[in-house]
């Protein structure tokens, strides 16, 4: 990748993680690095989903690599917002530290760009055709109801995100903080 084409895709990262609520985090563990792994992979080992109100917590966890995403009955995890991250021995403390970001996959995001651009466009369109040539002005009113319909799609998406965040945090959180008691 060029240095251009980097800066380009720079720039705009803290846009997208903005509007989409993107969040870095950090959490200290209460046990060493071999330990957290085993207690996070045992919050996601194991999980069904039985009944229709289940909710589960699904992924991949190593040493290396760390995939969180809540999953129930109704919802794919296409537009759900999932944790990425790695665990980091600390070597002073002889714990480990959890660290990572909430992020929606980028396929989500994409659709949501090209929803926008096109209902923009497909509004700009019909609006100049509406004003400046005398045309139909039934399609703007389409071009707009498109454009709220993406825009109200990525405010429950957003909302839902942050179910979901708050969801798989609280279980991260209960799995790598708590003191394990020394039975000796």
């Amino acid at each position: 990748m060029t240095t251009s084409q980097g800066g380009f895709f720079v720039r705009w990262v803290p846009f997208v993680d903005e509007v989409f609520g993107h969040e870095s985090i950090a959490i200290e563990c209460a046990t060493g690095l071999a330990d957290s792994v085993r207690r996070l992979a045992a919050v996601t080992s194991g999980n069904r989903i039985l009944k229709w109100s289940d909710t589960t917590m699904s992924g991949f966890i190593s040493e290396q690599y760390v995939y969180l995403l809540r999953q129930t009955t109704v919802s794919s995890g296409g537009f759900r917002l999932r944790f990425v991250g790695r665990f980091e021995a600390d070597e002073s403390t002889g714990g480990a530290r959890l660290i990572g970001r909430f992020s929606f996959p980028w396929s989500a995001i994409a659709i949501f760009l090209v929803g926008f651009i096109v209902s923009i466009t497909w509004l700009i369109n019909t609006a100049a055709l509406a004003l400046f040539a005398s045309g139909v002005a039934v399609d703007v009113g389409y071009a707009a109801a498109t454009l709220v319909g993406v825009l109200g799609l990525l405010f429950v998406t957003r909302a839902s995100g942050a179910r979901d965040r708050r969801w798989i945090l609280r279980r991260v959180e209960d799995a790598l903080t708590t003191e394990v008691e020394n039975p000796g």
